[in-house]
C-alpha cells in the first residue's frame, strides 16, 4: 500500500480514531458534500477547515494541524497558514458534535 498521506487521509485517519467514519472516500470533496459535515462561522477543536483542494484539523480558533503535502511532514501552525495558497475555505463541525 502507500506509504504516503495526504491531507484528507491524514485527517480521516485521526477521525477514525476518535470512532468518526469518514464520508465517501475521505477526499476533500466528500467532506464538502456530506451532510454529516455542517458549516460553522468560527472553528473550534475538532472542525474541519476545508475547501476543494485542501483541508486541516481545527485544534482552537486559530491553529490547527495538517498533512501540506505527500513529501512534507504533518505541520501545526496558524490556520491561515496551513490554508494558505489554498483558495477561499470554510469551517466545518461534525455533526454528531453539534
Amino acid at each position: 500500500g502507500r506509504r504516503s498521506s495526504d491531507c484528507s487521509s491524514f485527517a480521516g485517519k485521526g477521525l477514525l480514531d476518535i470512532g468518526i467514519t469518514p464520508p465517501g472516500g475521505s477526499n476533500t470533496t466528500a467532506y464538502l458534500g456530506s451532510g454529516q459535515w455542517v458549516k460553522v462561522s468560527a472553528p473550534k477543536m475538532g472542525d474541519i477547515a476545508v475547501n476543494g483542494q485542501h483541508m486541516i484539523v481545527c485544534t482552537d480558533g486559530s491553529h490547527g494541524i495538517g498533512q501540506q503535502n505527500p513529501r512534507r511532514n504533518v505541520q501545526r501552525d496558524t490556520i491561515d497558514n496551513l490554508m494558505a495558497n489554498s483558495g477561499s475555505f470554510e469551517f466545518r463541525r461534525y455533526r454528531g458534535w453539534m
